[in-house]
């Protein structure tokens, strides 16, 4: 949806007033998005912005130095205060979005050395060892044969 309204002529109110939520951590929800609600009409006494451009711009085609330099000029003021702040928090946000991003990746780096030294394995160890075991194997398989010696003769008698 789009921050203001295009088809109303003249200056466009918001009509997007809704916040963009994504989960960014398991059970943490972070809205990503600033409402044009918050930028048109900041909260207090200000009127909103495109009101108070309209009478900036008014104040200087008719000369009026009395109220550029008086409520125009406080009006825009608030609206810059407010423009400042929306920058911050958005600001914020990007900071824990990228705090989100490192511990994300620093988790996966881990998991994959974990995953590595489940998995992996060496090589020259792995031989080694089957080598050790095939040796043991036939040695014990060989005192067997050595002991079975006996023939079925021996047995009936």
């Amino acid at each position: 949806r789009q921050p203001m309204d295009g088809s109303i002529p003249g200056l466009a109110a918001p009509v997007n007033t809704g916040l963009l939520t994504r989960e960014v951590a398991q059970g943490q929800v972070l809205s990503v998005n600033i409402t044009a609600d918050r930028l048109v009409d900041p909260a207090g006494a200000t009127p909103d912005i495109f009101q108070t451009l309209t009478d900036f711009a008014a104040a200087l085609q008719a000369g009026d130095l009395q109220a550029i330099s008086g409520t125009t000029m406080t009006e825009l003021d608030a609206h810059l205060d407010n423009v400042n702040m929306l920058r911050g928090e958005i600001g914020a946000k990007v900071n824990r979005l990228d705090l989100t991003d490192q511990r994300h990746s620093l988790d996966n780096i881990t998991r994959q050395q974990q995953q590595s030294e489940i998995e992996d394995t060496d090589i020259a160890e792995a031989i080694t060892n089957l080598k050790m075991r095939e040796t043991v194997l036939q040695a014990s398989m060989a005192v067997g044969a050595r002991t079975m010696q006996r023939s079925l003769v021996d047995f009936i008698s």
